[in-house]
């Protein structure tokens, strides 16, 4: 019987199972399971080293520009918000001629309260008492701060329509409420009057 040739076995033979290539596919697909595997087991240790390296990097740092009194290396800060609280604080609202609060989101379409604090506590800050210190503190008189909550009325209404309308429509008010934290209990004072901005007088006629 004679022998089948080459050409007649790799006719009959499945197709991508002749020759090397019959190895080659399981071959890659080990292959590409066992990097896949070994990236997956490493990836921990590569994080950790990164965080290792950051930490040397860190300390280096601090080392090196001890003497200075501020410093900065980001992403890390030594100056954590909201680290601690202070005892004292005050928030501040508008409110009508009779009394009644206005929201200030409301009048200004999106101005928030917390930034009327920020703006009153700048002017505040350029504020000084006879001796020359600012009068920021929870010892300062109405008085004292009423130059600060004027501006910060005519500011307002200069800004904000909403708000002139509201001064023409009989003059708005501006209140602090202090915050207090005595003996672990928080204490809040009555809204303490500051400045008013009151309606333009109507112009005369002719």
């Amino acid at each position: 019987m004679q022998a089948p040739t080459r050409a007649c076995v790799l006719a009959a033979a499945p197709h991508g199972t002749t020759g090397s290539g019959a190895t080659a596919a399981p071959r890659m697909s080990q292959t590409r399971h066992f990097i896949t595997t070994l990236g997956r087991q490493l990836a921990p240790l590569t994080l950790g080293l990164v965080l290792g390296v950051l930490c040397l990097y860190q300390g280096h740092r601090e080392e090196k520009y001890k003497h200075r009194k501020f410093r900065e290396a980001f992403p890390f800060s030594h100056y954590p918000m909201y680290s601690g609280f202070d005892d004292f604080d005050y928030v501040m609202f508008l409110a009508k001629a009779d009394g009644s609060p206005i929201m200030i989101e409301t009048v200004t379409q999106g101005y928030k309260a917390n930034a009327l604090k920020k703006k009153f506590d700048d002017l505040i800050d350029d504020l000084k008492d006879e001796k020359g210190k600012s009068i920021r503190n929870r010892n300062a008189a109405a008085e004292q701060m009423r130059p600060a909550g004027e501006k910060v009325l005519q500011w307002l209404a200069e800004s904000f329509p909403g708000v002139a309308s509201e001064v023409e429509d009989g003059g708005i008010h501006l209140y602090q409420v202090r915050i207090e934290m005595n003996d672990g209990a928080v204490a809040e004072s009555a809204p303490i009057f500051i400045a008013q901005l009151n309606p333009s007088a109507p112009t005369p006629a002719p």
